[in-house]
């Protein structure tokens, strides 16, 4: 994504992209595709045999100045192309720059437990939520036990990481919109700003303020 943010959805889970990120969508993933703020996006299409490294689930991607580079000098190149040239050179640049490009925690995944996809889709549609395990098991008919376990087996993550997550990515959707800060915070269920501004700070690396300026 050049510009703007958009979001990708499949039965897995969710990744939101803003600007400056890229989304690694492996071969035969049914997938959709939701602009959150009007987006301009770069498309690299990699045949299906090509080993890449990459993982078999969907990824959000930092982009180097090297493979913003290179994705630029791509759209340049021909479909058919001289694979011992200049060209086949800056695509397999590409391949090992796209590698060793770090992993972004901008991801939700989606359990397929059915109590736990209800918890879930309950703390995306409302991320102030902030009943404890106990308590949505009460609501599901669980224990709290058995929802952290399967909620670590079907997402690897912990049930409070992966409602961070949710919360950060829902913050990103909001900012993009310009939301203030402040409102962000209330509405995801922080008891102060200063507490969401460190939790972002935490998974991101800045503040919510400037993680735009930074992403361009």
């Amino acid at each position: 994504a050049e510009g703007g943010v958009m979001e990708i959805a499949t039965e897995e889970g969710i990744w939101v992209v803003p600007q400056g990120r890229a989304v690694w969508i492996p071969a035969a993933v049914t997938h959709s595709v939701y602009v959150i703020q009007a987006v301009t996006i770069h498309s690299l299409y990699i045949a299906p045999e090509v080993q890449t490294g990459l993982s078999e689930n969907c990824r959000v991607l930092a982009v180097s100045e090297l493979l913003r580079a290179l994705l630029a000098a791509a759209m340049a190149i021909p479909v058919e192309y001289v694979m011992d040239g200049r060209d086949g050179l800056i695509m397999r640049l590409i391949l090992h720059e796209l590698e060793s490009m770090p992993l972004l925690p901008l991801h939700a995944p989606m359990p397929r437990d059915a109590r736990l996809r209800a918890i879930c889709q309950s703390i995306i549609e409302t991320p102030s939520r902030t009943e404890t395990l106990d308590q949505w098991g009460a609501l599901v008919g669980a224990t709290a036990r058995t929802l952290a376990n399967l909620f670590r087996a079907e997402t690897g993550l912990s049930f409070g990481h992966w409602r961070r997550q949710a919360r950060l990515i829902e913050a990103i959707r909001r900012l993009a919109k310009g939301q203030a800060v402040g409102a962000i915070a209330g509405d995801l269920g922080y008891r102060s700003e200063s507490a969401f501004i460190a939790m972002f700070r935490r998974s991101l690396g800045t503040t919510p303020a400037h993680y735009f300026d930074i992403v361009r």
